[in-house]
């Protein structure tokens, strides 16, 4: 009888042939990321382990899902979509990312944060309090692979709220000082609803307080107008300038099941 991961479907989307618990493979002209999946449960202690026959052209991580931690206990379409942008030289000149500070905002189980350290980032991967063991035993078990490569990865609880306010240990973490910004925050995928648009618009504008910071942000349209609203609290109230960058533009032009992404960077004056 064939194995149960050779009877998966595999889901085409944007050139990702994703196959849950099984692999999840992208060609680039200079990448060939593979992710494995394991399927939960692991023995109670145990971390999945990256694989060390690595080709000079590959890179393998390997990460466990989990349904005990809600929608961040699995690889959504956005993170695929925004390892695809990164590792893509058409998108970013190769180097682009060695010794670049990161913050992502909804890590979840770490793929994008591993592809960002990967590719030579410091990587602050945060997610809610449920999601960070979770995320914290994947960055772990894919720490050798990203130092080879010369980037770093650390797990990091952050809420996002309309009062949020910056944590220094999230900051410190990227080895940053305290009154440093961060060169990137990448979001993938965290606009869900409505719900989410207030403290997401308050958590960059807390983290990006200088316009030298890049905002990498994709989205899936799923009907809620969640973008609209969020565009309005953001581009419409003058706090940030909005670039497209992959898919079409806000306002009307993405049909449900849509994905794009922006590149935003606060407006901020001289004085």
């Amino acid at each position: 009888m064939a194995d149960e991961e050779d009877t998966l479907e595999p889901v085409i989307i944007e050139g990702w042939s994703i196959v849950r618990h099984g692999k999840v493979e992208k060609e680039t002209r200079k990448l060939h990321v593979t992710t494995t999946i394991t399927s939960p449960p692991l023995a109670p202690g145990v971390l999945p382990q990256a694989d060390t026959h690595e080709a000079d052209n590959e890179l393998v991580l390997v990460l466990k899902e989990s349904t005990d931690v809600g929608t961040g206990g699995w690889v959504w379409q956005g993170a695929m979509i925004t390892a695809n942008f990164v590792t893509d030289p058409a998108s970013f000149a190769t180097g682009t990312w060695m010794g670049k500070s990161v913050l992502e905002l909804g890590a979840g189980i770490g793929h994008t944060a591993l592809v960002l350290a990967s590719l030579g980032a410091a990587v602050v991967a945060t997610d809610q309090a449920l999601v960070v063991p979770l995320l914290a035993a994947n960055l772990a078990a894919n720490e050798k692979t990203v130092a080879a490569h010369g980037g770093s990865a650390a797990a990091a609880e952050l809420e996002w709220a309309p009062d949020v306010a910056v944590d220094p240990a999230v900051v410190a973490s990227a080895g940053l000082a305290a009154d440093d910004s961060f060169d990137y925050i990448v979001a993938c995928d965290c606009l869900k609803c409505n719900e989410f648009v207030e403290p997401l618009a308050a958590t960059l504008r807390a983290y990006a307080a200088s316009s030298a910071t890049t905002i990498l942000f994709s989205y899936e349209e799923r009907g809620l107008c969640a973008l609209d609203t969020f565009y309005a609290a953001t581009a419409g109230q003058g706090d940030f300038e909005w670039t497209e960058l992959v898919g079409s533009s806000v306002g009307g032009g993405l049909a449900s099941g849509d994905r794009a992404i922006w590149s935003m960077r606060r407006c901020l004056s001289d004085s």
